[in-house]
């Protein structure tokens, strides 16, 4: 599943890397890029409830392996589309094409709950899910540079080429090893007890034909109601849509940040957005440790949970509001480092999501949290392009994600309260 998520971010951050040459080359500016890099989101969000409902009926492995190889398939769509004989629709080509990417990229949010749950007891997945949720970042962090040099140096349509090589390899290694407890033939007798015991849910199904599955009466929009009108999962919702926004500038917008503003050439760009990346991807898996730990000795699941999202987006906030102030490039990229160190460190998504969504809804309430704070990956490169294009740079941007920590903090401390698991949906 981690390299699922990071060959997915890495598709979706390729087109940040390119930005600045495809712009020149198609002659965009910076509205017309916001809504390119907002396109994928616009899918990806609205797939995301009817793709969780067939991740529930055909299972993950199936569901996630066939859209890694359309994955790969759109990737070569967009090389294509730079071909002078399509120049003259080049960007609607892109635009569908970066559409069909959020589709066929929807199965990996609807099932990171369900593997995440059913392959680790509670006590563990404060480790497993800072990990897992850290992947976008240590795929910027390791693929940004490879696209930047392959982008300088042979053209951007070749580097969607080599994002496209990658999608197939990793689509290989998928179907090859991915298995879910229940149908995994390596899990001993004594590993199953051990999972089962710490709340592991390792019969989270994934196939309704399974003999074990529990359907629910209610229909699926009563099912969304229940969860959306729940207090503590209606903040969560929302916190997660602030603290993904800041996600999404990075991902869609940070090269083009230091190209615009600093001077940097696309590799130096690419390269630089590394080291705010690796910082972020350290915050994540050491807030695993931190929260797993703080849980086994408090037994306190609130507390443990809660207090990396304080410290962390607290970091974000203050960063990104004095950001603007600051015009030295090297001094503003180790600022954005402290940011994303602790954006890493308050980014228990996933964990969260596993403790507390309805066991036998555990894929819809993924794919409904996933999609609501993937809605941020619509509104925030567009509001981004039109911010640059009215101020001319990008301090209101900045302004703008610091006050995005600012809403995720008052979510965890006003709205959210203790967190438990959300009683089934019948």
């Amino acid at each position: 599943m981690c390299m699922a998520l990071a060959i997915a971010a890495g598709e979706r951050s390729a087109l940040s890397v390119a930005g600045p040459a495809l712009s020149n080359d198609l002659k965009l500016d910076a509205i017309e890029l916001g809504w390119l890099l907002s396109a994928f989101a616009w899918s990806y969000v609205v797939a995301h409830i009817p793709v969780g409902l067939v991740v529930e009926h055909y299972g993950t492995r199936r569901t996630i392996g066939l859209g890694m190889l359309l994955s790969a398939l759109i990737s070569l769509v967009m090389a294509v589309a730079g071909a002078t004989i399509f120049a003259q629709f080049a960007l609607w080509i892109m635009f569908t094409a970066r559409i069909m990417l959020g589709i066929v990229q929807a199965p990996i949010g609807s099932s990171s709950g369900i593997v995440m749950s059913a392959w680790f007891p509670k006590m563990e997945r404060g480790v497993a899910g800072s990990i897992y949720s850290s992947m976008p970042l240590i795929a910027v962090a390791f693929l940004n540079p490879l696209f930047g040099y392959v982008a300088d140096h042979h053209g951007w349509q070749s580097m969607f080429l080599s994002v496209a090589l990658l999608s197939i390899l990793a689509a290989a290694l998928w179907f090859l090893e991915f298995q879910l407890p229940m149908n995994s033939k390596r899990l001993r007798f004594r590993e199953k007890m051990y999972l089962e015991r710490g709340g592991a849910l390792i019969k989270a199904q994934e196939n309704r034909k399974n003999a074990n599955y529990v359907k629910s009466e209610t229909s699926v929009f009563g099912q969304l109601l229940e969860i959306f009108g729940n207090r503590m999962m209606g903040g969560f919702l929302l916190a997660q849509y602030t603290t993904t926004s800041i996600t999404w500038f990075f991902v869609a917008w940070f090269p083009t940040f230091l190209v615009s503003t600093y001077g940097f050439s696309i590799s130096e760009a690419a390269s630089a957005s590394a080291i705010p990346a690796i910082a972020g991807f350290l915050g994540g898996v050491c807030v695993g440790f931190i929260s797993d730990h703080t849980l086994k000795r408090t037994d306190n699941l609130t507390f443990s949970r809660k207090l990396p999202v304080f410290f962390g987006m607290s970091l974000v906030t203050g960063v990104f509001a004095i950001a603007p102030s600051i015009s030295d490039p090297w001094l503003v990229i180790k600022l954005m480092a402290v940011a994303f160190f602790g954006k890493g460190v308050a980014t228990m998504g996933w964990t969260i999501t596993s403790d507390i969504a309805p066991a036998n809804k555990i894929g819809l309430a993924g794919s409904t949290i996933n999609a609501v704070g993937n809605i941020s990956g619509i509104m925030t490169p567009i509001a981004i392009g039109y911010l640059v294009a009215m101020f001319g740079d990008f301090s209101w941007a900045l302004y703008l994600m610091a006050a995005h920590g600012l809403v995720a903090l008052l979510c965890h401390t006003f709205l959210i309260g203790e967190l438990k698991r959300m009683e089934p949906i019948h």
